[in-house]
């Protein structure tokens, strides 16, 4: 089953293949970096305009939470390792920096980094939950951030029904984008539940986003992928890739009946976020049968129309 690739990077890449599982290598990322190929062009810019490059780094790897579908929690196990976040900092004095820390705010010596940020005038990028960005907020205020450099946040929502994380949006900030991560086809996610995160999305998608695969209302985001569980409740689809397409459809959604009422709105989108396009012959079917428990283009095309209303 598990023969999937994710095509990009996640902070356990990083840990595992950049930096040898050695955190005194943190420091020494930005020139480990230029002689590892496989990071070429990984994480090269902060997800929104105008900052179009960026470097990738860190001041921390793994993450207290410990989440059953991500690999950094069958990773590191709920552990945190800190780098010597001064020698990194002035080492990416001047750059945008996309800073792979997975709870980069959780940071036991915050106060300090953020004045180093401010110090070496680095534009950055950063991954947290939503509790831990409001208190942030609340303890420093935006401004204190903005000045460090802060431009984007990248927090998890996952999924309004099946895991919702975001219990109170975060304020917004012209300064500042919160770019919130989804997910879709959890185990249980119906058509009601992927167009329950496309109206949530509406009110609180990015403003300027530089690609257009998660963060806003119309694009379904990652998807669950159980990373090699033998999954009882659905079916697998055959394909290359994970998390960027879909790997697995539970039963809960292949039951359903679906009908296009707005094909062009459907194909728009779609088009967008995947450079998909359908035609299909019926404009009313079992989901089940429409994808044939064999096709990851529809599927995608399929999640995307859902999402928007475009299909009911």
């Amino acid at each position: 089953m598990d023969n999937y690739c994710v095509p990009f990077k996640t902070p356990v890449d990083y840990w595992v293949d950049g930096l040898d599982r050695n955190a005194d290598n943190m420091k020494l990322w930005h020139e480990i970096r230029r002689s590892m190929p496989m990071f070429a062009g990984e994480d090269a810019d902060l997800h929104v305009y105008p900052y179009v490059d960026a470097v990738p780094a860190m001041l921390s790897m793994g993450c207290p939470n410990r989440c059953d579908f991500c690999p950094t929690a069958k990773e590191h196990k709920g552990t945190v390792t800190y780098g010597e976040y001064e020698a990194i900092i002035k080492a990416h004095a001047g750059q945008n920096v996309h800073w792979m820390d997975e709870n980069f705010f959780r940071h036991p010596e915050l106060p300090r980094v953020l004045d180093c940020l401010r110090q070496n005038n680095v534009k950055w990028l950063a991954m947290s939950d939503c509790r831990t960005v409001h208190k942030v907020f609340d303890e420093f205020g935006p401004e204190h951030l903005i000045m460090s450099g802060c431009k984007c946040i990248e927090v998890g929502l996952e999924n309004v029904v099946h895991m919702m994380k975001v219990k109170k949006p975060l304020p917004r900030y012209p300064e500042i984008e919160i770019y919130y991560l989804n997910m879709s086809l959890f185990p249980g996610e119906t058509k009601e539940s992927i167009r329950e995160n496309g109206k949530w999305m509406l009110e609180n998608g990015l403003r300027r986003p530089i690609h257009f695969n998660n963060g806003l209302w119309y694009a379904p985001g990652q998807f669950y992928y159980p990373y090699g569980e033998s999954m009882k409740d659905g079916e697998m689809l055959p394909g290359e890739f994970a998390r960027t397409r879909p790997t697995y459809v539970p039963d809960s959604l292949l039951d359903q009946d679906a009908k296009v009422v707005d094909l062009e709105k459907a194909n728009y989108y779609s088009q967008l976020v995947y450079g998909i396009k359908m035609y299909p012959q019926w404009r009313e079917f079992n989901i089940r049968s429409f994808l044939n428990v064999d096709s990851v283009d529809k599927m995608c095309w399929l999640a995307v129309g859902l999402r928007i209303g475009a299909i009911v």
